[in-house]
């Protein structure tokens, strides 16, 4: 994970603040997940679950590159302040 905002490019004269639901966001970072079946065979409902542990708050994000028409299957759901989970169904039991 990298940190969006670098501690180097940062300027402590700048007041630069990032906010989510009325929190401040100290030290936000961008997480991004590639999920890929490596089987010859698709996976129904896969247990995915992103975790991180420590001084945290996990916010939910968004799929890219979604395939058409899976838009209402693929869900990212928080659990808690370090964990989110990753709900992906497949139409049809094709890949």
């Amino acid at each position: 994970m990298d940190s969006l905002m670098p501690k180097k490019l940062s300027d402590p004269n700048e007041k630069l603040e990032i906010m989510y639901k009325g929190e401040l966001l100290v030290e936000p970072v961008l997480l991004c997940v590639d999920i890929t079946n490596t089987g010859n065979a698709p996976v129904e409902n896969p247990p995915i679950e992103v975790e991180a542990v420590g001084t945290t708050y996990v916010i939910p994000g968004y799929f890219e590159g979604c395939p058409a028409g899976y838009e209402a299957l693929w869900q990212i759901e928080r659990m808690d302040a370090e964990s989110c989970r990753i709900r992906v169904r497949l139409k049809n039991h094709e890949c």
